[in-house]
């Protein structure tokens, strides 16, 4: 109860720091750095929302966990949450790299304490691994701040004062480091195992890390630096296409699971990847909007999936999920809500950062390769979040005295379920106005269809997989299982593993899998329960649409 009232004295603090313009406090300048904190418009406006899902989540923690538990995750959330807060008010590199750090080993700890499971362990040390990549090659541009006695995040004269014309091959190690502190730690292409491991821990340290700290710090670290990156063409290219290439793959990744949190996991590697192309495009406070309103709809989804399990004994396999609560209605709402802002439909979070990305592929000259990566990825995460809602709300409701007549205590889910489904709302327009530069969206009615035809398309697919077993088997054969075993290769150990003979092995299991697919869903939930769900699944995306229409 004490760390919950600090947390919120604390969002009351920093929420009166909205009405301040950005401020740097210097508190000891020395010869080779300054120590000091960065209060700017970015800064506050993520001090708000890492605290007000911090708060949500150590509520939800007390529904999740035993007392116990519950004690010693609230003492590393704090330090988790302390740790964050340095990495992105720092002044310098030097104490950004401390944030840095501390946040990846309070993750490490988050992970793999609070699970007896072997498995969970393991993944806590995946994430730890892949990380100190990252951290080494950070501290390289740590040696080249101090080098220069100027401090990166305010200047570019680093490039001016290090490397000379002549010094190409500097300058050229110096942009790779920073491209491999932004994949590592957002988890793009080659280095994303760590982030589909990391949802082997409990629920609560999933939402933490896949919404608001652990995996944003990458793009963070990318919006506060792209004033330098920027000065490099090539380096923009590079990162642009590796995010394209990331976003498509986890996207198609996404169709062969029925896990949830995975499901979940993964279309947060391509909302990421979402965000780092939007910076690329030179639109960094809207990729800064994105990162925020992801946030909120990413945390929403991973507590309400943590309800699930947590009423299904653990079970996170989706075929096998059945509401058993009560308040059934109120979390099949909550997961249509959160999914449709993921898929960026009107008047929610996603929806104004994609529409309009959209709106710059139809007027802007950009790589045609690259517009058509980033469409199909947005079509795809249209069908696997449908998907998704499909085998929830084709749920069976099982009636269990014992669990619907729950005390007040073991109710607490709903409170922030509550406050982030209505951050989730909020979030959409409040934060378009903090924003200086956010331009009005409108569209022309003869581009209405372009938007349109992709949410379409998206249903289709998810009609294709999920409803048509052979569908789903045509389409897991040709464009899914030898992607994901050869090329995105979720690896069960470490990059070193890959062989010809785990090829061969990997080839041989999916065959296996492949001739001992169930059958759908449909077979085994009850038809009479499911079918009024899905018809207002239905009316409510027409109703969305028609509204979204009359806004355009």
């Amino acid at each position: 109860m004490l760390s919950f009232l600090y947390f919120f004295f604390m969002l009351i603090a920093f929420s009166s720091l909205l009405f301040y313009n950005g401020v740097t406090f210097n508190m000891l300048e020395g010869i080779f750095f300054n120590v000091g904190f960065i209060l700017w418009w970015n800064q506050k406006i993520f001090f708000f929302f890492a605290l007000s899902i911090t708060m949500s989540i150590i509520m939800f923690s007390l529904y999740y966990m035993r007392q116990e538990e519950h004690l010693s995750f609230t003492s590393f959330l704090f330090i988790f949450f302390t740790f964050m807060i340095i990495l992105v008010s720092s002044s310098n590199l030097f104490f950004t790299f401390l944030g840095w750090e501390g946040v990846g080993i309070m993750s490490f700890l988050l992970i793999g304490t609070f699970s007896s499971r072997d498995h969970a362990i393991f993944s806590s040390k995946k994430a730890i691994f892949y990380n100190r990549l990252g951290d080494f090659f950070f501290f390289i541009l740590i040696l080249q701040e101090l080098m220069s006695q100027n401090m990166l995040i305010k200047t570019t004269s680093i490039l001016e004062g290090i490397f000379s014309p002549e010094e190409e091959k500097k300058k050229f190690f110096f942009f790779l480091c920073c491209c491999l502190c932004i994949f590592v730690k957002s988890s793009q292409f080659f280095f994303n195992p760590w982030l589909t491991s990391a949802m082997e821990g409990p629920t609560p340290v999933s939402a933490l890390l896949h919404s608001s700290t652990m995996v944003v710090a990458g793009v963070y670290f990318f919006f506060m630096f792209f004033h330098v990156i920027n000065l490099s063409f090539s380096t923009i290219m590079f990162i642009s296409w590796v995010s394209c290439f990331t976003n498509f793959l986890v996207s198609l990744a996404a169709f062969t699971h029925h896990d949830c949190k995975k499901i979940i996991a993964l279309s947060t590697a391509s909302q990421l990847s979402f965000m780092i192309f939007i910076i690329c495009l030179g639109q960094s406070e809207l990729g800064f909007f994105h990162l925020i309103s992801h946030g909120f709809f990413k945390a929403l989804l991973f507590l309400a999936s943590g309800v699930l399990i947590h009423q299904n004994k653990s079970s996170q396999d989706l075929r096998k999920s059945s509401m058993t609560s009560m308040w059934s209605w109120y979390l099949k709402s909550v997961f249509f809500f959160s999914s449709m802002a993921l898929m960026g439909l009107p008047f929610l979070g996603a929806f104004f950062s994609k529409h309009k990305i959209i709106l710059l592929f139809l007027f802007g000259t950009f790589n045609s390769s690259a517009v058509i990566f980033y469409i199909i990825s947005l079509t795809l995460t249209i069908g696997y979040s449908l998907r998704m809602l499909m085998f929830l709300f084709g749920t069976k409701f099982i009636w269990n005295q014992s669990l619907s007549s729950q005390s007040d205590f073991q109710k607490l889910f709903l409170i922030p379920l509550t406050w982030l489904l209505f951050l989730v709302f909020l979030a959409a327009w409040s934060i378009s106005d903090i924003i200086s530069n956010f331009q009005e969206i409108g569209v022309f009615s003869s581009q209405k269809f372009f938007t349109y035809a992709v949410l379409m398309i998206g249903i289709l697919l998810m009609i294709v997989t999920t409803f048509m077993k052979k569908g789903y088997m045509l389409f897991n054969f040709f464009f899914i299982s030898n992607w994901n075993r050869l090329m995105f290769f979720f690896i069960s150990k470490s990059p070193a593993s890959i062989s010809s003979f785990f090829i061969e092995n990997a080839a041989l299991n999916f065959f296996f899998k492949l001739s001992s697919l169930k059958s759908s869903f449909l077979q085994s939930a009850s038809k009479n329960s499911s079918s009024s769900s899905l018809l207002n699944f239905f009316v409510l995306i027409i109703i969305m649409l028609m509204a979204g229409s009359i806004y355009l």
